[in-house]
């Protein structure tokens, strides 16, 4: 009889299409019993699979590393065991452990080890897709004009915009006047509203560092900054474009950067791999541009790079992405028969959120007359009623982005294909700085250390990278040529 370990996970979600406990321990002891399995421990959480290190997770490990005769474990589903893949990898390359599902019909070979890691690598990268999603609708409300995230201090969150805190929004216009046109410091202004009671958005003191980046911030003037850009937004601006001008002039006066005349592509772009400070540029001869390490942190050995060579073992990164042709029908086929899954998750959270959303609502009205009839005080339904609006404002934000989403296209995963076959090609059709605009779609930053560079990929491109990379992902022979159904 083979020896085995259970893992169960559920989530809210989960519940909501019949994957709870029960549901996973029923399918789990019948797939045992009809396969002369004996499960000598269960391990359970309600933690994400997507996070590194889960308390049963770790507990079940450490069983596995004590009893090297329990080579298995049974899930639900493969998707319930991990969704981040340094897991996946510790269970299947570093203690060998076969990782079974019972309700999947994977077989036991080389083929279902292909079938399994694959599943584990796309539930990796459908976590990501949710992160870039929710990025673009939060983008694509600040192109709109609609302020997407948690209202500055002096506005709050209101009708899916901000709208300004008739409190605190008249506080913040003051500041903004004291600074241009007194001799107030920082300091002075720190001290200025505390007596006031003007508080960050966490309920702490505001620091001088706070205060510096509210007065920098171009919302109170209409505008809207997201992702490094301005966006004409359409919430009442708190205060005159001439009084925010005036105030960014004493600010640059106070020691603003100085702007440098050249502007070199991949500078901020790559960390040394030897002391870990990031590489900087200059250029020689009038012409020549070599990076080289900062050398903040002492003497380096790292050599320095022509701008060519950098950007040519920069561009070789890209090639990880490509797909063959078996490859990429395979990743397809996963992608495609994810649909199902990720269609029923999104409507379980919009019935989640509609039922908080009705909730909030309640509070709302029950604040109202509590207020009305003097239950509570003025300042008490205030905050109140700006703690319950901002919630509502966030649920209200993510049930639109559900409203918007869809499930992956047979014509979006052959784009999302087409483009990693093509990057190489078109990285080395462009100039350097249209390379690095290319390199940052893909990755946040890279580390270098002679020949050697390591891309931080970005999240849609992390879990396919992994996927590539792990070496339990590359297909062996089967002892048992068998197909499989």
């Amino acid at each position: 009889m083979t020896k085995a370990v259970a893992y169960e996970r559920v989530s809210y979600s989960d519940q909501k299409k019949g994957f709870s406990l029960e549901t996973q321990r029923a399918a789990r002891e019948e797939y045992a019993a009809k396969h002369d399995i004996e499960v000598v421990a269960t391990f359970s959480g309600q933690e994400s699979a997507f996070s590194v290190g889960r308390t049963g997770f770790e507990r079940m490990v450490k069983f596995l590393e004590d009893n090297p005769d329990v080579r298995m474990m049974l899930v639900y589903k493969i998707d319930r065991s991990s969704r981040n893949m340094y897991d996946y990898g510790m269970l299947v390359d570093k203690l060998g452990i076969s990782v079974v599902s019972v309700t999947e019909g994977i077989p036991d070979n080389s083929a279902g080890r292909l079938i399994s890691d694959n599943l584990a690598a796309f539930s990796r990268f459908y976590s990501a897709q949710l992160s870039e999603r929710t990025k673009d609708a939060m983008l694509t409300k600040a192109k709109r004009g609609i302020y997407p995230s948690y209202a500055p201090i002096g506005y709050i969150n209101k009708d899916r915009n901000i709208a300004i805190d008739p409190v605190h929004g008249p506080l913040i216009a003051q500041l903004f006047q004291r600074y241009a046109r007194t001799d107030d410091s920082l300091s002075d202004l720190v001290r200025w509203a505390e007596k006031r009671g003007l508080k960050s958005r966490y309920g702490n003191v505001m620091q001088k560092g706070s205060i510096h980046k509210l007065l920098q911030n171009p919302a109170y003037i209409g505008k809207i900054r997201w992702n490094g850009k301005i966006y004409n937004g359409t919430h009442e601006s708190l205060i005159s474009l001439s009084l925010f001008n005036d105030v960014q002039e004493k600010l640059q006066g106070r020691g603003a950067p100085k702007q440098t005349t050249h502007e070199f592509a991949y500078r901020g772009m790559v960390f040394c791999g030897v002391c870990g400070c990031q590489l900087t540029a200059e250029i020689k001869k009038g012409k020549y541009v070599y990076y080289h390490c900062t050398h903040n942190h002492g003497p380096c050995s790292l050599r320095p790079y022509t701008e060519d060579k950098l950007s040519e073992l920069l561009g070789k990164t890209l090639e990880v992405l490509r797909l063959d042709e078996h490859d990429s029908g395979a990743f397809m086929s996963l992608v495609l028969k994810g649909n199902e899954d990720i269609e029923r998750e999104r409507l379980a959270r919009k019935m989640q959120l509609k039922t908080e959303e009705k909730k909030i609502l309640d509070r709302l009205d029950l604040l109202y007359d509590d207020r009305a009839n003097g239950k509570i005080s003025e300042a008490r339904w205030q905050r109140m009623d700006r703690e319950q609006t901002t919630r509502l404002f966030l649920v209200r934000q993510e049930l639109e982005e559900l409203s918007e989403e869809r499930s992956f296209s047979q014509e979006d995963i052959k784009t999302v294909i087409e483009l990693t076959q093509s990057l190489p090609e078109q990285y080395l059709r462009r100039n350097h700085q249209e390379r690095a605009t290319l390199l940052k779609l893909v990755c946040s930053n890279f580390t270098i250390d002679g020949e050697n560079v390591v891309p931080v990929w970005r999240e849609a491109f992390s879990g396919l990278a992994e996927w590539k990379a792990c070496p339990a992902w590359l297909p062996g022979e089967d002892s048992n040529l068998q197909p499989f159904g």
